[in-house]
Formats: C-alpha cells, sequence, structure tokens
C-alpha cells in the first residue's frame, strides 16, 4: 500500500471501546511530498485497514522527514 511513499511509522497505539477498534499513528513522508500526496496516501491507507478490519477506526498523523524522531 505505500510503495515506498513512506519512510517511517511510529507513535502507534489502539484502544478499544465497545464494538469499535482505533488505531493511531504517526506517518513520516519525504519532505518533497506535497500535501495533496500525503492526503492521498493517507486516505488509501485508512481505507484498506478500515476495510481488513471491521469496526476499525483510524488517524495518521503525517510529518515531514525533517520532524523525523531520531533515537537518543
Amino acid at each position: 500500500a505505500l510503495g515506498g511513499r513512506a519512510l517511517e511509522v511510529h507513535d502507534l497505539k489502539t484502544r478499544k471501546a465497545g464494538n469499535r477498534a482505533f488505531l493511531e499513528f504517526h506517518l513520516v513522508v519525504p519532505g518533497s511530498m506535497t500535501v495533496e500526496e500525503a492526503h492521498r496516501l493517507c486516505d488509501e491507507l485508512e481505507k484498506a485497514l478500515e476495510e481488513g478490519f471491521s469496526g476499525l477506526a483510524v488517524t495518521i498523523h503525517v510529518e515531514p522527514e525533517s520532524e523525523r524522531k531520531r533515537p537518543g
């Protein structure tokens, strides 16, 4: 689904409330990616995840590569 368009996923969080499951994560994309491209990528990921897991709600926070968390 990512096709090399994203560099990293971090800060993954899940929770459940009743019959619903919630998934939230940060997606690091290349700094050269436009807002439109990042939005389209997030829409694709959300759709694939929500179709694959019934009752799942997905929230993705996009970060440019320049704000990527570094170890240490």
